[in-house]
């Protein structure tokens, strides 16, 4: 299922069938970006999300980085319903005893934490059902009711739920709570105070402490000689961008362990003029959709005034000091790839066929070239194939018409395919075909099939019986009349053309492919019915008997 097929489903098991997908963006989950997404959840599909993630068919990273994106751009009703709809599924695997030893089911418990612990600040479920479910919680730690690793996660929840109403373990936060983990270095606390502290005055100030520390742990000198400066910068910001222009890339690298190795595949609708773009991955050919490139901590960029390499910026909760490259100073210059709001470049899997075979001009290559500050500093590319499109067949207009002209014009590239163009009376058609798939393929004018023959005469009908006998069997039906003939097929013209200008060997290749064929002979009319048999004779006399009483 693409992206595109989520959006015309438009439901939330559509959205789980999506994400549980290698390589599924969830762009989808967001109803502000460019491409195609899911509009809005009802209560069945806040159910099918939450229930995806408890089931497994989601896995806990896309989950929650599809719902955390749904939080933060949704209204506070729908994220109130969402929520809820979370808690209620915590409490549930909360209480799970295999919660102890299952590493699945804490991955799962850790995404739906995780999901409550990052919401927006001044999200939150309906307090009707998350307050007596936190008390119950912190009843149930102090009696000992949950195991070792479930009080482990309340006791996370707890203290998010406590410095949500300005308290850290027992006392009122304060500057002096927030300056005490300062001096201790507690970065884990800090953290957890700029995502759930209440007060927005004393959230700033644990923002402060966190960035302090981390500038004072950067590898960069430069920015520990612009302490002040930077801190500024990422308390506005939440990272640390270079100004490209006066800092212009040098050199760029890639790290390939960490990029997406895949093949792109082309499945050609030519008739529908579409195309969809899927992915494969590996030697196992399985196919699945195309996957979105992050490419931070993946690109990296060497520029003047920097002392070291630097990559793409990490999101603005990461209050990240360190240099890093916009995300808008950075380009896949490649028609089909779009850089959405979260930083990720996403690729196009609904195409028109002549966006498709634009994509041959790069031979077997799927290119993408990364250009940082206006200078191409690389490229990488992913191996291109186009899958065998169904035999493009064009049929008379009716009944034993011969089939349409046709011209064909078929180009062969640099590399081992042929692109077609189709030129019928009803328009212009395009496909790709690869070497291997030529003789399975073929473009044929087909004429129309011939009419069906008429049917038989019915039958005479059958003559009447005598008195107190059986009318007489009908007559049979005639035969029907046989069908018409096909239409012949129609005139082809083709042209062959090569870019090294040698076809010579190219001709057996479409010898056999590119065919006229006459049509298919009507079938004989259907035989005429019986006819209907004799009435039956008039019934006899009425007669008088006496037995040997006189009866």
């Amino acid at each position: 299922m693409t992206a595109g097929d989520l959006a015309r489903y438009d439901s939330g098991a559509a959205l789980v069938a999506y994400l549980g997908q290698r390589d599924a963006s969830v762009s989808v989950c967001d109803p502000r970006t460019r491409g195609p997404h899911i509009e809005t959840l009802d209560d069945d599909g806040r159910e099918a999300l939450v229930q995806g993630l408890v089931d497994g068919d989601v896995s806990p990273k896309t989950w929650t980085k599809c719902v955390d994106i749904m939080i933060r751009g949704g209204s506070g009703e729908d994220t109130a319903l969402l929520l809820d709809e979370i808690a209620l599924a915590y409490r549930k695997l909360l209480k799970n005893e295999a919660l102890e030893t299952d590493a699945a089911l804490q991955t799962r418990i850790e995404a739906m934490q995780d999901v409550y612990l990052d919401r927006k600040p001044g999200s939150n479920g309906h307090r009707d059902i998350l307050d007596p479910m936190f008390e119950d919680l912190r009843e149930a730690i102090a009696d000992g009711k949950l195991g070792p690793k479930a009080s482990e996660y309340g006791d996370e929840l707890l203290d998010a739920y406590d410095l949500e109403h300005g308290i850290w373990h027992g006392k009122k936060v304060d500057l002096l709570v927030i300056e005490s983990l300062f001096d201790k270095k507690d970065e884990k606390s800090l953290q957890l105070f700029v995502r759930r502290l209440g007060s927005s005055e004393l959230r700033e100030q644990a923002k402060r402490r966190l960035i302090r520390l981390r500038i004072a742990s950067s590898t960069f000198p430069e920015v520990k000689a612009r302490a002040k400066e930077i801190e500024e910068i990422v308390l506005r910001l939440g990272n640390n961008p270079i100004d490209i222009g006066a800092n212009a890339p040098k050199k760029g690298r890639l790290d390939a362990t960490r990029l997406p190795a895949r093949g792109v595949v082309v499945h050609q609708q030519p008739f529908q003029n579409t195309a969809k773009l899927l992915a494969t991955r590996g030697d196992s050919g399985s196919v699945s959709v195309m996957p979105a490139v992050s490419l931070r901590n993946v690109f990296f960029v060497e520029a003047d005034g920097l002392s070291r390499e630097v990559t793409l910026c990490g999101p603005a909760t990461a209050l990240d000091p360190t240099p890093c490259v916009a995300p808008a100073d950075v380009k896949i210059t490649n028609d089909l790839a779009y850089l959405d709001r979260d930083g990720v470049f996403h690729f196009a899997d609904d195409i028109s066929m002549n966006d498709a075979m634009a994509l041959a001009k790069d031979g077997d290559a799927f290119k993408l070239p990364i250009v940082a500050g206006g200078h191409e500093l690389l490229a990488f590319e992913w191996q291109l194939r186009y899958e065998r499109p169904a035999d493009m067949v064009f049929e008379g207009e009716w009944s034993g018409s011969p089939g349409p002209s046709l011209n064909v014009s078929a180009h062969r590239g640099k590399t081992a395919r042929f692109l077609f163009t189709v030129t019928s009376p009803g328009g212009t058609y395009l496909a790709a075909v690869e070497d291997e798939d030529v003789r399975a393929f073929h473009i044929a004018s087909r004429g129309g099939q011939g009419a069906a023959g008429s049917p038989g005469a019915t039958g005479s009908p059958g003559y009447a019986g005598a008195e107190c006998q059986n009318g007489g069997d009908g007559g049979p039906g005639g035969n029907g009349g046989p069908g018409g003939d096909g239409g012949r097929g129609g005139d082809i013209s083709v042209e062959l053309s090569c870019s090294d200008g040698n076809c010579g060997g190219q001709t057996p290749l479409l010898e056999g492919m590119i065919v006229s064929l006459g049509g298919a002979g009507g079938p004989g009319g259907p035989g005429g019915a019986g006819g209907p048999g004799g009435a039956g004779g008039p019934a006899g006399p009425n007669t008088t008997t006496t037995d040997a009483t006189g009866n």
